[in-house]
């Protein structure tokens, strides 16, 4: 089977060598489809693969595009698995499955909070509730994730999920014990003190903005690389 990668740019992206040490045998390829237009992507996905992983910044015209959208690909409008089945294209969404693991993996208690909006934010966020937490969502545009929010009232039980913009950071870091972070800068309210015995998982592997230190957990982007792709191999051999 014939599978590939689609974002641009991402000659940097380490998923080929990730697929090549889960499948040495051979048997299926794994390609980078590199364009800069999300159509002319597309367009290879269809000629030529059997399914594509899908990277900044196309997750969300991903999950437009595709025939069949799963319900967290409904939920939060991003999509970074693409497969043909039955003769469409079903979206899949292996950021929910990934961080959804790694929180499962180490069973905390507590609310979360994740920083950003973007496509892996929502996912993550929509992880956190579905197991159980009250999730902050804290971006600088807050309206973005007040309709995101918005959508998705009453998802999971009694957790709920409450949008704040970035000035709010200060006040409610006390109340949370597990940080997801997803925006590609530091922000100077995240700081050695305020972090003191919490847990911060980054999104980026590329450029991290955070390090392991004393006051705090850290759990690197490669980590969420790693379970991703776990989660996207799998759906792509079933």
């Amino acid at each position: 089977m014939k599978f590939g990668l689609i974002g641009y740019p991402i000659s940097h992206s380490q998923s080929p060598a990730l697929f090549a040490a889960a499948y040495p045998g051979g048997e299926h390829s794994y390609e980078l489809i590199e364009e800069p237009d999300f159509d002319r992507a597309y367009s290879r996905f269809v000629e030529g693969y059997d399914a594509v992983n899908v990277t900044t910044p196309f997750k969300e015209l991903a999950a437009a595009r595709a025939d069949v959208a799963n319900d967290v690909v409904k939920a939060c409008g991003a999509s970074n698995l693409l497969k043909k089945e039955g003769g469409k294209v079903h979206a899949y969404n292996t950021d929910y499955l990934g961080v959804k693991h790694v929180m499962e993996e180490r069973a905390f208690k507590g609310d979360v909070l994740v920083v950003g909006c973007g496509g892996a934010a929502k996912a993550a966020a929509l992880a956190a509730v579905d197991a159980g937490h009250n999730v902050f969502v804290a971006n600088r545009d807050e309206q973005r994730a007040v309709r995101f929010l918005a959508s998705n009232i009453g998802r999971s039980g009694s957790a709920v999920m409450l949008a704040v913009g970035l000035g709010m950071l200060e006040s409610i870091l006390p109340s949370v014990s597990f940080i997801i972070y997803c925006v590609p800068v530091a922000l100077p309210q995240l700081n050695d003190a305020t972090l003191a015995g919490k847990t911060l998982f980054e999104a980026n592997y590329r450029a991290a903005q955070y390090a392991a230190g004393s006051t705090y957990e850290y759990i690197p982007g490669e980590v969420w690389l790693e379970a991703q792709g776990v989660e996207s191999f799998n759906l792509m051999l079933a």
